[in-house]
C-alpha cells in the first residue's frame, strides 16, 4: 500500500487535467476499499470463531465440539473470503497492467532536510501481494481457532 501511495500522489496531481488518470485513481481506490472490506470480514469472522469457543489447551480437530452446521458455516465463510481475495488480486493485476500506471512517476516522500527528486522506476508489483497478507492472516485466525476448539 505504501508503494502504491507514491504513484497515487502523481496520479492525483495529473488527474485534475486528465480524466483517464482520474478514472484510474478511482479504480485503484475502489480496490483498496475492497481490500479493507476483506480484512474487516476476516477479522470479524475470526473473532466470532475465537470468541465462540472455550480456550482449552488441548489440540482437537477444527470442528470438534461444534455443531455440524457451525462447521459448514465456517468452511463457507473461509471459501467466501478466499473468493473475495482472488477477485481482488485479479482486479489489482488489471490495474497494474493498465497503460495509465505505466505513465506514472514514483514520487517518494522527501527525507528530512533533503529534496526529493522524481524519477521513473520499474512498476513491477507482485500480483498477489495483498492477497498473500490477507490469506496468511485468515489462516492464522483459523489455526488459532482450531487450537482453542
Amino acid at each position: 500500500m505504501k508503494q502504491i501511495q507514491c504513484f497515487i500522489s502523481d496520479a492525483e496531481r495529473r488527474g485534475i487535467e486528465d480524466s483517464a488518470v482520474h478514472n484510474w485513481v478511482s479504480w485503484l481506490k475502489d480496490a483498496m476499499y475492497d481490500a479493507d472490506d476483506i480484512i474487516d470480514l476476516a477479522s470479524f469472522e475470526g473473532s466470532k470463531l475465537l470468541n465462540g469457543h472455550s480456550s482449552s489447551p488441548r489440540k482437537t480437530t477444527a470442528c470438534s465440539g461444534l455443531s455440524l452446521l457451525s462447521c459448514f458455516s465456517n468452511i463457507r465463510v473461509h471459501h467466501e473470503i478466499g473468493d473475495k481475495i482472488r477477485s481482488l488480486n485479479r482486479k489489482l493485476e488489471e490495474i497494474v497492467k493498465d497503460r495509465i500506471f505505466a505513465t506514472l512517476e514514483n514520487t517518494q516522500p522527501a527525507d528530512k532536510g533533503s529534496t526529493s527528486e522524481r524519477r521513473k522506476t520499474s512498476h513491477i508489483v507482485e500480483p498477489n501481494l495483498v492477497g498473500k497478507d490477507i490469506l496468511k492472516a485468515s489462516r492464522d485466525l483459523a489455526q488459532r481457532g482450531e487450537r482453542k476448539a
